[in-house]
């Protein structure tokens, strides 16, 4: 290991140091946090041999390997080091036998409140790339990390958020790709921002670059050590026949200390990401959209109601029963009975007006289904709702094909490295297969949301299932890149904004927070797949760190079941409920009939938006923290001052406001 001298740059009240052992720390008048070990993991592939290969940064010793007599002997580390600025260290490693060389620069916030980390893509400098090319990068693998036994936890952004604390047995590392990959579309990794907290005080870390190729090196009770900790690796290859991923990257660490919070820590680490999203990611608050777009708020201060109209029944032909669950004049009966016991404020969202029902023949969505009553039938439905003030939408997806639409194009799909095209699900309109979003964005979506709103149909849309984000190798529509497809999504619910006014999503994706205005699952609660799968076994507990994020911007929604009470739940996380039902149920997607919930539905509205409903009243607001207290009382604190009190055991709400109390 090539020795140099240690390296410090102060700024802030701050401090970094990276010292002559290789030991990298930071330090502010919150604590010290520092990395044991090396500071950096390169993962590359040795095409000799051939296999992929890591190298630590710094490293002493190599490992040999292969046959005798030749070279191969895996690489070593060295690293030299070099001030830019009072600010910066900047670190070139150089890995002597496999001709690769690069550069990071740890670069200290003005304020002195942490630090970032910057690799430019010039910094990547292969010089014998037929042989040996970076797949990736593992930063401060070890930052910060806390032993089993200690106090506090891991903060993972999965489904609405996650903390695991550090009392397990059993050694697991979890690998799992930032805006999850389709092989991980259970584990729900919907944010780049990871944490934990410790008696040393709370680190947020952020990757604000490259964010799309990123992976979460999550780590409990792991190995001898017993360290429980998360590192990002930064993805330069996916596979090594690629070409290296173009593009900055760049993590932000910030810090608070231990007694800097009131409420939950993981508020701060929440907090921080909501930040980064208004300044530099376009994330807009309610009032911010209300000046331009009146259909957004139109939408936050309604009850989201599905009605589901029809299906077939899933079979591999696409050819299954076809099923009418609730036909124009029964929405319209429906939504009558309503508004005669005083629910008022409703977005009407329709599922399966389409031919064939819902997801029955997708790319084909025209005409209107005439078993539903036809065209004709909608047009005055629209009609009736605009004039009863309810805002009508319709629920859609564009990411399918189904060989029972005329319209089946077998050159329009995603087509998989091997050249093979990606068969999904069987689902009512029989074997799925996945449009490529560089074909649906131009010729679907905006065919589509023209014949919506031909329909008269303004103010809300529903888009489905939107995730995975993988690439395409089609010659005639490729994708190479993950975010070529986020790109692709992005401009699909701008293009849904524009037409019909505010959009709303099944899933939530940091990818494209800036651009929604509804989530339908926050995935407060997990089904079993969720709760089964890898990811899971890293989640002690589910904490509001999405709805901390969200919330003054977008609405999270929760789904309510047949016979389970659980709003003051859903209150003290400020989740809005949404409901789905149909004149007739649907077993086979256990959707329940209206008449059989009708009275649990009235009561949910009242409580969340009546008059003094608490999302009526807090959804504007921003959440400045959150309070668990020892009574069992949860509280949501807002920027106004107001507080939402909830009491989950005794199903108790109260929005305390700054000059009165509202019970709910």
């Amino acid at each position: 290991m090539r020795t140099v001298d240690g390296v410090t740059r102060s700024l802030g009240g701050a401090t970094i140091k990276l010292s002559d052992e290789g030991v990298f720390s930071f330090s502010n008048s919150s604590g010290t946090w520092t990395q044991p070990g090396p500071f950096l993991i390169l993962n590359y592939y040795d095409r000799q041999h051939p296999r992929a290969q890591a190298v630590a940064l710094p490293s002493a010793s190599s490992v040999a390997f292969g046959t005798a007599g030749t070279l191969s002997l895996s690489s070593t580390g060295v690293y030299e080091c070099s001030t830019v600025g009072n600010d910066t260290i900047k670190v070139t490693g150089i890995f002597e036998k496999i001709d690769i060389k690069l550069s990071i620069r740890f670069i200290l916030e003005p304020d002195g409140s942490g630090f970032r980390v910057a690799i430019d893509h010039e910094d990547i400098i292969e010089n014998h790339a037929m042989l040996y090319r970076v797949l990736s990068l593992e930063v401060l693998p070890g930052f910060n990390a806390a032993i089993t036994g200690e106090s506090g936890y891991l903060v993972l952004p999965n489904w609405s958020g996650a903390r695991m604390f550090f009392n397990k047995t059993v050694s697991r590392e979890l690998r799992q790709t930032v805006y999850s990959s389709n092989d991980q579309w259970e584990y729900c990794c919907n944010m780049p921002v990871f944490g934990i907290h410790r008696d040393n005080g709370t680190m947020s870390t952020l990757i604000t670059a490259g964010e799309c190729d990123s992976v979460l090196v999550c780590r409990q009770h792991y190995e001898e050590e017993r360290v429980n900790s998360i590192h990002p690796e930064l993805v330069y290859r996916w596979q090594q026949e690629d070409e290296i991923i173009a593009g900055p990257r760049e993590l932000r660490y910030s810090f608070a200390s231990a007694a800097s919070h009131s409420g939950e820590a993981y508020v701060f680490i929440a907090k921080k990401y909501r930040d980064w999203l208004y300044a530099e990611k376009g994330l807009t608050t309610w009032t911010q959209k209300a000046q331009t777009r009146p259909e957004a708020t139109g939408y936050r201060d309604r009850f989201m109601l599905k009605f589901f109209m029809a299906y077939k029944e899933p079979h591999p032909n696409g050819h299954g029963e076809y099923h009418a669950t609730a036909t124009f004049a029964e929405v319209r009966a429906i939504l009558e009975d309503l508004l005669a016991h005083g629910v008022t404020r409703i977005c009407a969202i329709l599922v399966g007006w389409n031919i064939d029902g819902h997801d029955g023949m997708p790319p084909t969505r025209m005409p209107v289904d005439e078993r539903l009553g036809g065209e004709s039938a909608m047009r005055e439905l629209v009609k009736w709702c605009s004039d009863q003030d309810i805002m009508l939408g319709v629920h859609d997806s564009y990411g399918a094909a189904y060989t029972c639409s005329p319209e089946f194009n077998i050159d329009e799909l995603i087509r998989h490295r091997s050249g093979e095209y990606w068969e999904s699900i069987i689902w009512s309109g029989g074997q799925a297969h996945k449009v490529c979003p560089a074909v649906y964005i131009e010729k679907y979506v905006p065919r589509d949301l023209a014949d919506i709103a031909a329909l008269g149909v303004h103010g809300h849309h529903h888009i489905d299932a939107v995730g995975s984000f993988m690439p395409c190798f089609s010659k005639q529509h490729p994708l190479p890149l993950r975010r070529d497809n986020i790109e692709c999504n992005r401009k699909m619910f701008e293009m849904a904004t524009s037409v019909i006014g505010s959009v709303s999503t099944e899933m939530p994706f940091g990818s494209y927070f800036d651009l929604l205005d509804g989530v339908y699952h926050c995935y407060k609660n997990l089904s079993a797949w969720h709760a089964s799968s890898a990811a899971a076994k890293f989640r002690d507990e589910s904490i509001p760190l999405l709805l901390i994020v969200l919330h003054g911007s977008v609405k999270l929604c929760m789904g309510i079941k047949k016979g389970q009470d659980k709003i003051a739940e859903m209150a003290a996380w400020g989740i809005a409920p949404q409901w789905e039902v149909g004149m007739r149920t649907s077993p086979q997607f256990g959707i329940v009939a209206y008449n059989e919930v009708k009275e649990q539905l009235i009561d949910a509205y009242f409580r969340t938006y009546g008059d003094n409903g608490y999302c009526l009243k807090t959804e504007p607001m921003l959440i400045n923290d959150y309070r668990e207290l020892t009574n069992g009382i949860k509280e949501l604190e807002f920027d106004n001052g107001s507080v939402l009190e909830v009491d989950i055991e005794n199903n108790k709400i109260e929005v305390k406001e700054q000059q009165k109390v509202c019970q709910v």
